[in-house]
This record gives C-alpha cells, structure tokens and sequence, in this order.
C-alpha cells in the first residue's frame, strides 16, 4: 500500500459516507480505485526491467484477477445506475 492509497481509500470512506446514493457511489470509488490498480500492473508488466519469470507470471495473473473483479464492479455500478433512485436512511 502507499500512503495515495491510504488517503484514496480514506477520502473514498467520507464520500460515500455522505452520498445520497451511498450503493452506486461505492461502486463508482471502487471501479476507480481499480482502474488505478490495472494502470500499476500495466506498468509493471511493461517495465524494461528483467523480472524473473514466476514474478512475471505472478504480476500477469493478479493482474488478470483484477480484471475480472473491476468488470464485476462496472457491471454492477452500471446495473445501479440503470435503477431509479432512491434514497435509504
């Protein structure tokens, strides 16, 4: 974790505290928090450096697991938002 992280993830916990649609906006701070993740792995994957085979394979298959997690997560924000409104207290 970094200290972004830390502070993203706080910020994302007053948000949504404080959000009328309190479902759909963590949805839409998760989807984020994991587009931010995949463009670290990209990164990493695309580096010069000369990674051992198994730390290749081990990045490349997180990675691809978080893929999978994040289209999860924009699937249900876009199903959420597809919802009428409503408020929960």
């Amino acid at each position: 974790t970094s200290a972004a992280g830390d502070l993203y993830r706080a910020w994302m916990d007053v948000r949504v505290a404080f959000s009328s649609s309190d479902v759909l906006t963590a949805l839409q701070s998760c989807e984020y928090g994991e587009d931010n993740a995949l463009k670290t792995y990209k990164k990493a994957l695309e580096t010069d450096a000369s990674w051992p085979a198994e730390t290749m394979n081990l990045i490349s298959n997180q990675r691809q697991s978080l893929k999978v997690s994040h289209d999860r997560i924009k699937r249900y924000r876009d199903e959420r938002a597809a919802k009428p409104h409503t408020v929960t207290h």
